[in-house]
């Protein structure tokens, strides 16, 4: 029998979010153990394509996503 940490119980059990939380802080450790627990998903011929971006600025993450909805409101043609 294994015994997993409170981090990965949680995981397991994920569920999908539709609201997040802008003032939650999320400390450095906490952050870097749910990210190695999330590349170990497995990928399509295990490329491994997946990369992460962690923005603790408030206003470059402000920026990243107003750019990113400013992007998606243009006609791709």
């Amino acid at each position: 029998m294994t015994t997993q940490s409170p981090l990965e119980t949680v995981i397991n059990a994920r569920h999908s979010v539709r609201k997040y939380d802008g003032q939650t802080k999320i400390e450095p450790e906490e952050m870097n153990q749910m990210l190695q627990t999330a590349f170990l998903a497995p990928t399509a011929l295990n490329q491994q394509p997946i990369r992460a971006l962690v923005i603790t600025d408030a206003q470059l993450r402000e920026q990243v996503m107003c750019s990113h909805w400013e992007y998606q409101s243009i006609d791709h043609i």
